[in-house]
């Protein structure tokens, strides 16, 4: 094991370029600390100023670097008794490259790598067959890489296995086109850590091009890569070009964490774009934990990302990705414990998508489960197959338990559920808020919403359209706003369950499904309207009634299924109504005129009548909606008739 240190070390920079030879640095004996300047190549010039000379490294009093590396004629030597350590290629690209068992300690010190023209390029674990090389930054210590012409770059785990551990201190890429680190490249394993522990406070990682440039990190590149952010901060600014994150790409697994308050990652662009994928193509694996901090996205144009499972998006631009199957991307948010809030923004969220033109190959899994303590804010939210008009078996799913929110901001926001694609608001306090909401499924793949357990969707007055393919599932939850069933599936229980919608209901088209397993409260559909029951002329919606597990309903069970607050329709005359799953006589549907509606084999609401549950008297011409069907038996028969007043 070889040890780099502002102790003792075995590293290899070299520069390449016309007339540079590599030349290898070796750990040797210890030289006087407070030594003078290099042995050649004018001693104490600033290297910005043009000199090759390294004259400055290591904190004074501790053991130093020695060794040379040969740019051209001039050659200079590393020593020790200073607080800062200068490594200048000047025209030429330099590598500092730490393989097998190396390891470099920066303690209160700083490692500056500087090419005028050329790369500056470090790499952690490279080609070192299983071992491993780690680099520890200590308090107040910086590393920083800065290339004046070209890229700056860091690798930490290329074809080998790297770690680099960040405990008050910080690293800065500062290219002029491009500030680039990757994690995990050509099958090997990386790992970044900012600020992990209670020392580790005020750690950071910054990407921030001098130039138009890029900043752009990959994690898992054909590889494994993970970064761990505690008390610290990982950013990525570009003043004139992008600030790109993608996480497992060619097959790779990449992981980003964030896992207490003051935890922060950002991508910010002033005039690009900005943009996260996780599980970004080729199978490959991205997955996102916010348990406490901060995931934001900023750009000028308001057009930020995140991505979650792709195969064709191109991280880094437009134009198609690979072929084969996409990747899996999962998002995580919630907080670390009840008073540190894990928050996620990004102007537009994609769950699940396909590429954008038909006939491309299967599209990748995109996965967000927010739940206690965590919130999502975003402009718009796609979840499945929207993009594309056909092909593709891309599929999303966002799960929004425990308390979570998903708050898409007030003014023209919304959500897309397409075919594959599934959200659940479930539990107390759990709340989804968009102006508008829509379900659009195809005839092979639904496209569900499910409410339950005192779970939200807030409309802020908008509306709810569930087109054709779309389903949307109740148990115990509310919907604040409208309904509009235009193609679509209604469901007020699964299975069976209740829902309230603090709104209209327009049945436009498509299906009311209503299910009854018993008589006690929970085993029957019941869904309740705080607004006005809407049926367009010539609508297009049926009712199915469905009997489940085998029971058939007594000749004295009645059931009140759904209750109208405002207005009702006229007729009821265009609705095509069916039974399922009964063994025995049909029931009928009642009505009192005033909004209440139920299930039985007697009129509940009329004045002689002793009504099981529900029933409200009304006087003399109290309505039938449907009549009894009597004398048609058989098991799972269906049963089919017009809807007509008696």
């Amino acid at each position: 094991m070889r040890i780099l240190t502002m102790t003792t070390a075995l590293a290899l920079i070299h520069a390449s370029g016309a007339g540079a030879v590599p030349i290898e640095i070796q750990a040797m004996p210890l030289p006087v600390l407070g030594a003078t300047a290099c042995s050649t190549g004018g001693g104490g010039v600033d290297p910005l100023e043009g000199s090759n000379c390294l004259s400055r490294v290591s904190p004074a009093g501790d053991v130093a670097v020695w060794g040379t590396y040969d740019n051209g004629a001039d050659r200079s030597t590393v020593n020790a008794g200073v607080s800062e350590h200068v490594l200048h290629a000047g025209s030429a690209r330099l590598e500092f490259d730490l393989d097998s068992d190396d390891r470099l300690f920066v303690d209160s010190s700083s490692l500056f790598l500087f090419s005028d023209d050329g790369w500056s390029e470090m790499t952690v674990g490279k080609n070192n067959n299983g071992s491993s090389a780690r680099v520890s930054v200590g308090p107040n210590a910086l590393i920083q890489m800065n290339s004046r012409d070209t890229a700056a770059i860091m690798r930490i785990g290329d074809n080998g296995n790297g770690k680099v551990d960040l405990y008050e201190s910080g690293i800065e890429l500062k290219g002029n086109t491009l500030s680039y680190m990757q994690l995990g490249v050509n099958g090997g394993s990386g790992e970044l850590s900012i600020g992990t522990n209670a020392i580790g406070r005020g750690s950071t990682v910054y990407l921030m091009p001098d130039g138009g440039g890029d900043a752009a990190m990959e994690l898992g590149v054909d590889g494994i890569g993970v970064v761990n952010v505690g008390s610290g901060e990982l950013k990525l600014t570009a003043g004139q070009g992008n600030a790109i994150m993608a996480l497992g790409t060619d097959g790779g697994s990449g992981t980003l964490t964030l896992d207490r308050l003051g935890s922060q990652v950002r991508l910010v662009s002033s005039t690009g774009d900005a943009r996260l994928v996780a599980g970004a193509s080729a199978g490959g694996s991205g997955t996102i934990n916010v348990r406490g901090g901060n995931l934001g996205m900023f750009d000028a144009g308001f057009t930020s990302e995140i991505i979650l499972g792709a195969n064709n998006v191109d991280p880094f631009g437009a134009g198609a990705g690979t072929t084969g199957p996409g990747g899996t991307g999962t998002l995580n948010v919630s907080g670390n414990g009840a008073t540190e809030m894990g928050s996620v923004f990004a102007n537009t969220l994609y769950v699940g998508v396909s590429g954008a033109n038909e006939g491309m190959p299967d599209g990748g899994t995109g996965i967000l489960n927010v739940g206690a303590n965590g919130i999502v804010e975003a402009d718009e939210m796609y979840v499945g197959q929207i993009q594309q008009a056909g092909g593709g078996n891309s599929a999303g799913n966002v799960q929004i338990t425990n308390g979570g929110q998903v708050d898409l901001f007030a003014g023209n926001s919304q959500v897309i559920v397409g075919a594959n694609g599934s959200v659940l608001v479930d539990g107390d306090g759990s709340v989804l808020r968009s102006d508008a909401i829509t379900l659009t499924g195809s005839a092979t793949n639904d496209a569900v919403l499910k409410v339950g357990n005192k779970g939200v969707v807030d409309l802020r007055g908008g509306d709810l359209v569930v087109q054709t393919g779309g389903v949307l599932m109740g148990s115990k939850g509310s919907i604040l706003g409208g309904v509009i069933l235009d193609g679509g599936s209604l469901r007020p229980g699964a299975s069976p369950g209740i829902l309230d919608i603090a709104g209209d209901l327009t049945l436009t088209s498509g299906v009311l499904e209503l299910e009854f397993a018993g008589t006690g409260e929970g085993q029957y559909d019941i869904l309740n309207i705080a607004g006005n029951l809407f049926l367009p002329e010539n609508s297009l919606a049926s009712v199915v009634v469905k009997f489940l597990d085998g029971f058939t309903p007594d000749t004295n069970d009645s059931f009140q299924f759904l209750n109208v607050a405002g207005t009702l329709p006229e007729s009821f005359a265009s609705v095509d109504v069916s039974f399922e799953g009964l063994s025995g006589p049909a029931p009928s549907l009642f009505t009192n005129g005033i909004g209440n509606f139920a299930l039985a084999f007697a009129d509940p609401y009329a004045q002689d009548e002793d009504p099981v549950i529900g029933a409200v008297p009304l006087p003399a011409g109290a309505w039938l909606l449907i009549t009894a069907f009597g004398g048609l038996a058989g098991l799972r028969s269906r049963r089919r008739r017009k809807a007509a007043f008696a």
